[in-house]
């Protein structure tokens, strides 16, 4: 006999909690539409860019390839070497429909001397396979770490 009473009273907070919920919800044709436009916008206006697409840019070969590119192209600037100087840069750049990287910029810089070898060797990349979004390729920012450490 309980346990109807406690079944029942269990389907009323329930059945309250989504009409409470229901009722200060947007449409869901409204939502839709909404995003329909966002999305197109986003496909027709070149200026737009993302941080996170369906499948991010990468480096021709992947990543052991990336790696590999920048242990071959960074050379340790003599000053910082000098002073001691060593840790990580954090980059960001922009990977356009094409691949080519533009727009490099230091997230959390260092060193002046290492920030500057950090984007003369970014901005000396080849072309990247750009991202896609539903199929397209887009612009997409993309953040990298560039690692300076002396031998010890």
């Amino acid at each position: 006999m309980f346990v109807l009473p406690k079944l029942l009273f269990g389907s009323i907070i329930i059945g309250l909690g989504v009409t409470a919920y229901g009722q200060d919800t947007v449409k869901p044709q409204v939502v839709q539409d909404t995003l329909n436009s966002k999305q197109d916008s986003i496909q027709h206006n070149p200026a737009i860019f993302c941080y996170h697409v369906e499948v991010m840019p990468e480096f021709p070969g992947g990543d052991k390839a990336l790696l590999k590119w920048l242990i071959e192209n960074v050379h340790y600037p003599k000053e910082a070497k000098e002073k001691g100087i060593q840790g990580r840069i954090t980059c960001r750049f922009l990977i356009d429909e094409n691949g080519n990287i533009s727009d490099v910029e230091i997230v959390k810089g260092l060193d002046s001397d290492l920030d500057a070898e950090a984007i003369r060797v970014i901005e000396s990349m080849p072309k990247w396979i750009p991202g896609t979004q539903n199929g397209k390729t887009v612009r997409v920012y993309y953040s990298l770490p560039v690692t300076f450490k002396l031998p010890q």
